[in-house]
């Protein structure tokens, strides 16, 4: 069985690393990131907006 390191692709130099193609990756990865986080928001919205609607009648009821 390879070890580990053989098993990996090749190591790629600073020097040899496409810019270009390492921003557009990060790019890609930062979009997913903030697609997830705003999808979290959206589907915490009902259960946030219910909390707080809940909180204000117990607010203006003069509740404990």
């Amino acid at each position: 069985m390879p070890g580990y390191r053989e098993s990996m692709r090749e190591e790629k130099n600073f020097w040899d690393v496409d810019l270009f193609e390492l921003a557009k990756l990060w790019f890609a990865d930062l979009s997913t990131f903030f697609r997830t986080a705003v999808m979290f928001i959206a589907l915490s919205l009902p259960v946030v907006l219910s909390a707080l609607v809940l909180w204000v009648v117990q607010w203006f009821r003069g509740g404990d």
